[in-house]
């Protein structure tokens, strides 16, 4: 395991990920709009092909690479305390992903029975078609968690907090657990904490998810995820999404450090307009937890 890594604060947020100068010296993320790269010649592309060019951030193709992606996310690597991270075209593209890279036939999956739907949907359905089984336990629950844990076990998901009744998982006391079990990983979707209230890697987590869609972004006008680790290579296939969500992702996580203390004295986010009673004792709960 990596060591902590400083909380973030606004610098941060505002410049994780830039290169030293942009080109033509530009202040924000220049956007580029490229399926392919250039190469001056066939010998400097077959230098790049046996891994000899200079740069090392050179690409050769969109789906590989792009200078935009790649600043969002050396970004929230660094919020969260990455070492490094991988974006995708949403959050269920990131979970998703996550999940095929980290689990095969023949494995187990145990999860809270409180998470995102889809997420749910996607180990009790389309998981089990690849011969994938799965146990759910009740939403914080440690124990039935442990007791669930079987020798094909490979993977621990949760949610902390929980989407949609913002449960909060004890996550130091879940790593725990998971690594008295060997191979076993944990994956913690941390969208509804942002890397600002929470970094479930500085508990132990393995793999932590963000929907770029919810607070990262938090204007309702792009989709996004985001997949980041220390402890291991990130065993994804490559995956990318459109470089214009990306710019906006940019700009929205620059804003994250100042806007988050707001969200939580009011209780109310960017998803929230009319909360019922039960919504707000949730928050409030969850509030306690993260504070």
């Amino acid at each position: 395991m990596s060591q902590s890594k400083p909380p973030p604060d606004s610098t941060t947020a505002v410049h994780a990920g830039t290169p030293g100068a942009r080109p033509h010296h530009t202040l924000t993320t220049a956007i580029a709009q490229t399926a392919t790269y250039t190469f001056e010649t066939t010998a400097v592309l077959e230098r790049y092909m046996r891994g000899e060019d200079p740069d090392p951030d050179r690409e050769e193709y969109g789906r590989y690479g792009n200078p935009t992606v790649r600043e969002l996310e050396e970004r929230v690597a660094a919020l969260e305390g990455a070492d490094d991270g991988v974006a995708f075209a949403s959050g269920m593209g990131a979970i998703t992903t996550a999940l095929l890279a980290l689990v095969k036939a023949g494995d187990h999956v145990v999860l809270f029975n409180d998470c995102y739907r889809r997420t749910r949907q996607l180990v009790r359905t389309v998981l089990t078609r690849f011969g994938i089984e799965h146990d759910v336990v009740p939403a914080g629950d440690l124990a039935a968690l442990e007791a669930a844990l079987k020798p094909s076990t490979r993977l621990v998901v949760s949610e902390s907090p929980t989407n949609p009744f913002l449960y909060c998982v004890d996550l130091k006391k879940l790593s725990e657990i998971v690594k008295r079990h060997g191979r076993v990983k944990t994956l913690v979707d941390s969208t509804m904490a942002t890397p600002v209230n929470c970094r479930p890697l500085d508990f132990g987590v393995d793999v932590v998810i963000h929907s770029a869609t919810k607070y990262l972004s938090g204007h309702n006008d792009v989709l996004g995820g985001v997949a980041v680790s220390s402890h291991f290579t990130l065993p994804f296939p490559i995956a990318s999404m459109a470089t214009w969500d990306k710019e906006l992702n940019l700009e929205s996580a620059r804003r994250l450090r100042a806007l988050e203390p707001q969200l939580l004295a009011t209780g109310h986010g960017p998803v929230l307009r009319d909360p019922g009673k039960a919504t707000v004792r949730a928050i409030e709960r969850a509030h306690r937890a993260l504070c």
